[in-house]
């Protein structure tokens, strides 16, 4: 059984955003929300309110994105918040097939660019967003 949950102080999450970011996690006005599959954490997202638009600022969850997505989706749906907004980076250093599955991967689910940063040292930045 898949379920979405609030972040409850895990030690799962804080060694993982560790891993990802090499600092400590620290929540200030961050949102956090894990993804369990029966008991285990599979995913984790951290975003921000800001209006009445939600802000992803990382979503982690391997081979459960699309799931973690759409219970993601709903749950700001029924809340009543009206976009869902996020950047995908484009490094040039990263694989290209790596790139172009989560490039596809937004745009399966209905993501659309917004604006473009181009930057020198790391590539594109898209902005993405999604009406609710």
């Amino acid at each position: 059984m898949i379920i979405l949950k609030k972040y409850n102080n895990e030690d799962i999450i804080k060694k993982l955003y560790k891993k990802h970011f090499n600092k400590n996690l620290i929540i200030n006005d961050n949102i956090i929300y894990n993804l369990f599959d029966k008991k285990n954490i599979v995913g984790y997202v951290i975003y921000k309110i800001k209006n009445s638009d939600i802000y992803l600022d990382w979503i982690y969850a391997p081979n459960y994105g699309k799931i973690f997505m759409e219970r993601l989706e709903r749950k700001f749906k029924k809340e009543k918040y009206s976009n869902i907004m996020l950047n995908l980076s484009i490094d040039p250093t990263e694989n290209i097939d790596t790139v172009m599955k989560r490039i596809n991967f937004y745009i399966s689910l209905q993501y659309k660019v917004y604006d473009i940063k181009f930057r020198k040292k790391y590539g594109p930045l898209l902005y993405l967003k999604k009406k609710l």
